[in-house]
């Protein structure tokens, strides 16, 4: 292992056995380990939680240990991968849930409180320091996804990755419809980079 070797966390949000973020997933796997990197691998299929939030954040519900052995990993990461499909311009709901299950405040960030104990508008971010990239497919060309929706990365990229203090990166790997076995190959080859070099 080298001295530039990182330790990294990749969280796979597609359940399905078979599908071109598996592949990717374990193309970037494969390059950083090549490289001497240490991974952590979370496929969302394998875990055990429950994604619902039953009485919202009123209380928290106990982790599941699954969640918990996630939880450790991040915290002594240098670098977070995410790979998941673009569905309805968000993550599938089970990579939502599992996010409203996991980052919780005292983990991903703590609110700053008043003497009152009430909650100010501003909040420490807990896992600053660290990167993230995220690795999206979709079914349509981005840049017409774009055009149509906006920043359709902004809820995990921004919206969670951002507000606990990760400095994140974006890739969008797409159409997935139609003839794609040439560009898979590409992409292939590109998660592969990716992870040989830790970025």
């Amino acid at each position: 292992m080298t001295n530039t070797a990182k330790k990294i966390v990749i969280l796979l949000g597609h359940s399905a056995k078979d599908s071109h973020c598996r592949r990717l997933a374990d193309a970037y796997e494969g390059g950083a380990r090549g490289a001497g990197h240490t991974v952590e691998r979370f496929d969302i299929g394998d875990l055990y939680f429950d994604p619902v939030l039953h009485d919202g954040y009123r209380t928290i519900q106990d982790l599941e240990p699954d969640l918990i052995r996630f939880q450790e990993a991040l915290k002594g990461a240098d670098h977070f991968v995410i790979l998941y499909p673009n569905w309805w311009s968000g993550p599938p709901a089970i990579l939502k849930g599992f996010f409203d299950r996991v980052w919780l405040p005292g983990f991903a960030y703590q609110y700053i409180k008043l003497r009152s104990g009430h909650n100010t508008p501003f909040w420490h971010r807990l896992l600053k320091g660290k990167t993230a990239r995220l690795i999206v497919t979709t079914g349509m060309r981005p840049m017409f996804l774009r055009m149509l929706y906006g920043n359709f990365l902004q809820q995990v990229s921004v919206g969670i990755l951002w507000f606990a203090g990760l400095r994140v990166e974006e890739t969008v790997f797409g159409p997935t419809d139609g003839p794609h076995h040439a560009r898979e190959d590409a992409w292939v080859a590109q998660a592969r980079s990716l992870g040989a070099r830790a970025k």
